[in-house]
């Protein structure tokens, strides 16, 4: 998975399709599961999995390792709705604002969403969509899970059976320990 899934085909091969439309999801996802996990020294490039990702099998993604920034003329093709759909299991943890407005519109094309994961905390009005949605996970300092209780609604909340909430006092151990097991977990079990 070189630079050779590049997301614009060559205009002078325009017959070869996507040899991931023809491979099982299964497989999809453990190719996309090569993608290095650690963003140090240089993180991976959505070019890099544009195939996959445009292949409509890929059911787990994650994208905590990827700088959407950098990427950003590239992530404007990961919007679209078509791309987003199939997704059952999504992982983001960023710091930033701008991946904080992507993921909002990631998961309203989630329809098939599962599981999401994020330190990001999205009103939960973002979920309307997903109307398969069993667990969100979020981890967030201590300070902030208030938030949490005032962007629940009762009609997002329909479908969920586990709310977890993971929580951390200090804010650099959840650096060395992003996708560890956090100290403290809060977790809701719905009807």
């Amino acid at each position: 998975m070189g630079k050779s899934c590049s997301p614009d085909p060559d205009p002078l091969l325009p017959h070869f399709p996507n040899p991931f439309l023809f491979i099982p999801s299964q497989i999809v996802d453990d190719f996309m599961a090569l993608v290095p996990c650690d963003p140090v020294p240089i993180p991976p490039r959505i070019a890099d999995v544009f195939l996959l990702l445009k292949s409509g099998k890929l059911a787990r993604l994650d994208l905590t390792s990827f700088d959407m920034v950098k990427d950003s003329e590239l992530t404007k093709e990961i919007k679209h709705c078509t791309y987003c759909r199939y997704f059952r299991f999504l992982v983001w943890f960023s710091n930033t604002r701008l991946d904080s407005n992507l993921m909002k519109q990631l998961l309203s094309c989630g329809e098939n969403l599962e599981e999401f994961h994020s330190n990001m905390f999205p009103i939960f009005s973002v979920f309307e969509n997903c109307t398969k949605l069993l667990i969100p996970r979020f981890v967030k300092p201590l300070e902030e899970i208030h938030d949490f209780e005032n962007s629940m609604s009762e009609r997002t909340l329909r479908s969920l059976t586990i709310v977890e909430v993971f929580y951390f006092y200090d804010m650099d151990m959840l650096n060395f320990c992003f996708h560890g097991d956090p100290f403290s977990e809060s977790s809701v079990e719905l009807p």
